[in-house]
């Protein structure tokens, strides 16, 4: 048996067992990850498809053309691969911590992604579900479903 320390420790802040967070933490990282290699593919199957047409209408392509379509790929790469790696933290901060932080970042990330999806390009998927975990967040962040973060 240990010695009991004269020093107590302090409460430790108790963590939300809300399962609703585990679900939704879960589909965050899988919806998240499925979409970064969706993307990824369509952008280098586009610019192996770009490089091809080039060899087979037998064009002369100079290494600025193909750099310059190199880095606009890297670029629009670059745009997808942010936001789902903030997508798949803020998931991984609901599931293991329910975290007020992945809470926060959440409807913030899906808040201009609702934003994108109704202005830019209407797709009603991306829509319905960047409204959707939008709203989760903020109901969790307010109190109004299930326990308030901390």
């Amino acid at each position: 048996m240990q010695p009991e320390s004269p020093y107590p420790r302090p409460p430790q802040p108790e963590q939300s067992d809300y399962s609703p967070d585990k679900v939704i933490g879960v589909l965050i990282m899988v919806l998240s990850f499925a979409l970064l290699v969706a993307w990824l593919m369509l952008i280098t199957g586009a610019l192996v498809i770009g490089v091809e047409q080039g060899a087979i209408a037998q064009e002369a392509r100079s290494a600025a053309d193909f750099l310059g379509m190199t880095a606009a790929s890297l670029l629009l790469a670059g745009i997808v691969v942010v936001p789902a790696a903030l997508s798949i933290a803020v998931g991984r901060g609901i599931f293991f911590k329910s975290a007020k932080w992945a809470f926060i970042l959440g409807a913030v990330l899906y808040g201009i992604g609702l934003l994108l999806f109704s202005l830019i390009r209407f797709d009603i998927i991306l829509f319905l579900i960047s409204g959707a975990l939008f709203t989760y967040c903020l109901l969790r962040l307010t109190g109004n479903l299930g326990p308030r973060p901390a």
